[in-house]
């Protein structure tokens, strides 16, 4: 019973092996995104800033430091966009995401004035109390 123990010791490591790399290569279908997001002109972090994978509901905000980062994302080719109010929102197109590993991408946003429509603002032409009943009743 001890050889047959001793001959089987090597096929139950050898599957082992298989059967835990079966399951690590299933599980690694998806890869990382992380970077920062920096004003243009003064090179300075944007915290708050909004970044996502288009296409998808995933994304993040920045810290305070503008990092972020987006964990799940599938694997493959895919688009990421970054958008901060007050900035031009800029798409970085055709990032490869690779099962498993971390991709960076890091973003300079260029300042946008903001335009707002023109509001109207309409109003009564009489008066709501005449000038001449001014005086309280009882």
């Amino acid at each position: 019973m001890h050889s047959m123990w001793k001959a089987t010791r090597p096929l139950l490591a050898l599957a082992a092996f298989f059967f835990a790399m079966t399951g690590a290569l299933n599980a690694q279908t998806s890869g990382k995104i992380e970077g920062r997001v920096f004003d243009a002109a003064t090179n300075q972090p944007l915290a708050g800033a909004q970044v996502v994978v288009v296409g998808t509901g995933l994304g993040n905000l920045t810290n305070r430091d503008g990092y972020y980062f987006i964990n799940n994302v599938p694997a493959g080719v895919r688009d990421i966009r970054a958008q901060y109010i007050g900035y031009q929102t800029v798409t970085v197109t055709a990032t490869r995401v690779l099962a498993g590993q971390t991709a960076r991408v890091d973003f300079r946003l260029p300042t946008q004035a903001v335009e707002l429509e023109a509001i109207t603002v309409q109003g009564e032409a009489n008066p709501l109390v005449p000038r001449d009943k001014t005086i309280s009743k009882a």
